[in-house]
């Protein structure tokens, strides 16, 4: 049996253990920074991993069948019987399928695998074709904002003032959420916002569909309060002609027509330019929110589970060779080795702050959005009385796959092989999952933002990249010192988006 016959009878076993893990209730999660929680930043997948991990989960999946069969045989044995007919049936798959032309069809299909792009970026490029403002990383600010402001609304009772950009229908659908008593929404935490599907973009009204997973607390009577861990479908509306605002406008919910502040006259109407926003017809609006899970409940963060995309053919963007060679047309001072540089900095000091539990410190690093998303991570393990470790970080390569260009902002994004020693411990320092010896090998796609035709200074990554003054970053993504918005990408790369290799689509 050659290597790549018995990999994938692994793979095929590893489904079967998932099975297995979902019949009987266990929760697929590990962590590390962006690291396959199911608020992964858009991969929300799990890890990447290759086949070390695969037989790692095969001897864990048959010591809990052994463990199963003897104390509890009436849910061990059938299990018994499930597996070995999955043994059965993948030797005899991959057996029938092990012939020259299937080794050619397979490699063929991992050649075109290795260029790809994911339909929602497709539809979304053709919104840029009719609006040459629209930004990816602009939207995503938007949508973020706009989440976070509806559900305080909410709590205030105060949807109506937001009709701008929310319809009628979804504003019902948000007030039923409302239970009795209700006072206050807060602690709002968009911890993943991921565009799901474009409707077909040459129609005179786009609609973009954006799976948002969020928590938030609401407090009734002043009283008690609940933690909400929520996962929703929000769909946006605009014309197709309609021109995006430049980015700092772009998250002020003021009237999408005037800019001035959301005032409204009896009938509805602004009541600086006497407008009536419906619809889309200036901005962004919402026709829709379709709720698909609410629970008190939050993420399990003490199960493992193997790495499972390391090995998968890296994947670059269709195009890359000539959007490499039109960002560099248009940044002729552009230096590889120091973005290399940066990246790596950033990099490691995202674990140092993931592991220390001081997230504050990755604060000059990362976008508004990302910051905000991973900071749900920390404050989740601090609530379970957890910590993360991650040591021994190690990077072995970084290899450009995408660079993107829009109206404000250019993009890079890298995958990233690195291995680190990843564990997880309790207040008291007992090991909770992990390994505190073996280094856990993994691969992800980094993309990085910065404001378009921005030059690198000449200061190091240690130093406000605008003053020159000791780095140091409020919560806000601005500096101390000079008072210049950092995290925004204007001065120097920040990271915007972590997304696992099995997940990441181009």
């Amino acid at each position: 049996m050659n290597r790549s016959y018995f990999c994938r009878i692994c793979r095929s076993l590893a489904w079967l253990a998932a099975l297995v893990l979902l019949l009987t209730g266990a929760s697929l999660v590990f962590a590390r920074v962006g690291g396959g929680q199911s608020y992964s930043g858009g991969g929300g997948r799990g890890g990447g991993g290759g086949d070390g991990g695969v037989v790692e989960l095969l001897l864990w999946l048959l010591l809990q069948l052994v463990d199963l069969t003897i104390h509890y045989p009436a849910i061990g044995v059938p299990l018994d019987i499930i597996v070995l007919a999955g043994i059965v049936a993948a030797l005899y798959y991959y057996g029938s399928q092990a012939q020259p032309k299937t080794t050619y069809s397979s490699q063929n299909d991992r050649m075109q695998g290795t260029h790809r792009i994911a339909a929602g970026e497709r539809g979304l490029d053709v919104v840029r074709e009719h609006d040459p403002n629209f930004s990816a990383v602009l939207f995503q600010d938007f949508v973020y904002a706009l989440y976070a402001t509806a559900q305080a609304a909410r709590g205030r009772k105060d949807l109506q003032t937001y009709s701008p950009y929310l319809g009628a229908s979804s504003i019902d659908t948000l007030e039923k959420l409302n239970g009795p008593g209700l006072t206050a929404v807060r602690g709002v935490i968009v911890a993943a916002a991921r565009i799901v599907k474009v409707s077909n973009p040459d129609a005179r009204q786009v609609i973009v569909t954006v799976e948002f997973e969020t928590n938030y607390t609401e407090a009734y009577d002043g009283k008690r309060e609940t933690t909400w861990y929520v996962r929703e479908q929000w769909r946006f509306a605009r014309g197709r002609d309609v021109l995006s605002r430049p980015p700092e406008k772009i998250t002020a919910l003021h009237c999408p027509k005037c800019g001035g502040a959301l005032a409204k006259t009896a009938d509805g109407a602004c009541r600086h330019c006497g407008v009536k926003i419906t619809g889309g017809d200036f901005d962004w609006y919402v026709v829709g929110i379709r709720l698909l899970s609410r629970e008190n409940k939050g993420p399990l963060l003490t199960q493992t589970v193997p790495e499972v995309g390391t090995d998968l053919p890296t994947v670059f963007h269709p195009e890359f060779a000539a959007l490499r060679a039109r960002f560099l047309a248009l940044n002729p001072g552009f230096d590889w080795n120091a973005f290399d540089h940066r990246a790596r900095i950033i990099f490691l000091q995202l674990q140092k702050a993931w592991s220390d539990r001081a997230w504050a410190k990755a604060r000059p690093y990362v976008s508004d959005s990302l910051f905000q998303m991973l900071d749900y991570w920390i404050s989740e393990y601090k609530r379970q009385h957890l910590r993360n470790v991650l040591e021994d970080v190690n990077i072995e390569s970084l290899t450009a796959v995408k660079v993107t260009t829009d109206a404000f902002y250019d993009g890079l994004t890298l995958r990233i092989f690195a291995s680190m020693r990843d564990y997880t411990i309790d207040e008291g320092g007992r090991l909770v999952t992990g390994n505190k010896t073996i280094p856990r090998r993994f691969s992800e796609y980094w993309t990085f933002i910065r404001r378009s035709g921005v030059k690198k200074k000449d200061k190091d990554d240690e130093h406000c990249p605008n003053c020159g003054a000791p780095l140091k970053v409020n919560m806000a993504g601005v500096c101390e010192y000079c008072q210049g918005k950092i995290t925004s990408g204007a001065f120097d790369w920040v990271l915007s988006r972590i997304e696992q290799d099995e997940a990441y689509e181009g």
